[in-house]
């Protein structure tokens, strides 16, 4: 009986949202959403299933979000993520549905503290706008983002400034 309560009391801790999200955790949650990770350890092979990630500490070097129904606030999540190369976002965080008005452009500013951000890629959408503007992509600021993929935002082109790496810009359908 200890030893399952010492297990049951392990997992709980382990699993506690006081404490500071690891990779591990974030992994999880992409899963737990409908996506997918990709790890150092596994570069060739994408991990969708929570049941298909290895034990012992990973490293997730890539987040494929398309089709999920990620909200903007959750950038900030993600940007826990160190090593992050790739970042795949669902076009319906900045335009999620008909009559939709929403400005989430400010939520952009959390992911400019990640270091490691080469590809940032934006899905198409449904509809025919991306409410991405200037001003959101303006926050970008990642010396190494090599690689931009808006979609149907709604860019004039002023906003790139603030990336000097940058080699690489789709705005198709703009």
């Amino acid at each position: 009986m200890k030893v399952l309560l010492g297990a049951l009391a392990f997992v709980l801790a382990t699993e506690s949202p006081a404490r500071a999200e690891d990779e591990r955790s974030l992994a999880r949650f992409i899963l737990r959403m409908g996506g997918a990770v990709t790890l150092a350890e596994r570069p060739s092979r994408p991990i969708r299933h929570l049941s298909a990630l290895p034990r012992g500490p990973i490293t997730v070097i890539e987040a494929d979000l398309f089709g999920t129904l990620l909200e903007p606030t959750d950038l900030a999540r993600l940007a826990k993520l160190p090593h992050l190369r790739t970042l795949y976002l669902p076009a319906a965080m900045w335009n999620e549905g008909a009559g939709s008005n929403r400005d989430a452009n400010q939520h952009l500013a959390a992911i400019a503290t990640m270091p490691s951000l080469r590809r940032l890629v934006v899905s198409v959408h449904f509809l025919t706008e991306l409410f991405v503007y200037d001003r959101g992509v303006a926050l970008l600021t990642m010396p190494g983002l090599e690689q931009v993929v808006l979609p149907q935002a709604k860019l004039a082109g002023t906003g790139f400034s603030g990336l000097p790496g940058l080699r690489s810009v789709d705005l198709t359908n703009t």
